[in-house]
């Protein structure tokens, strides 16, 4: 892709730390995930920044190595460096093995360090949701919706949760 070429060629010329990042994302997005994860394993191999750590781990999943991904996560969420696209991924890995409980712990978590991402509230509703835990599910959508009320996310997970829960 055209993306890739000039990311290359600006890693090439300039050396750009987040230009690498890049790639490695566009990897990703192009569902080239082992090469996504060889070359995110390139990256952190001289680097333990954050982003690289939450795109290896990511990676890792994305090519069902799903020990490594949660080795990654954990040991970064047991660090207590917050880094929000790197809870989320972890939470959404956690929901995948039906661990809700340890999702919900890590969500807990994102959301004491920014109440109002709606993402990580929608995320949560879900894991509570998984759990039976239909009070607590509603409080977080209703949540989500009063910080965005034209939120498209937040619009279809309440209408899917009345939806499930039979309020019409």
């Amino acid at each position: 892709s055209k993306s890739e070429f000039y990311l290359k060629r600006n890693i090439k010329i300039n050396n750009f730390f987040d230009s690498k990042i890049n790639l490695g994302n566009i990897y990703i997005l192009t569902k080239k995930y082992d090469e996504a994860l060889k070359y995110f394993l390139k990256i952190h191999s001289n680097s333990n920044d954050i982003r690289v750590l939450n795109d290896l781990g990511w990676s890792y999943y994305l090519n069902g190595d799903y020990s490594n991904a949660l080795k990654i996560y954990e040991n970064v969420f047991l660090k207590n460096i917050f880094f929000e696209d790197l809870y989320k991924n972890y939470s959404l890995i956690l929901n995948k093995l039906k661990k809700f409980k340890d999702s919900i712990k890590v969500l807990n978590k994102a959301i004491f360090y920014n109440k109002n991402n709606i993402e990580t509230l929608i995320l949560r509703a879900d894991a509570y949701l998984n759990l039976n835990y239909i009070a607590k599910s509603e409080e977080d959508l209703l949540s989500a919706y009063s910080l965005d009320t034209k939120n498209p996310s937040t619009l279809l997970a309440l209408a899917e949760f009345y939806s499930r829960e039979k309020k019409f």
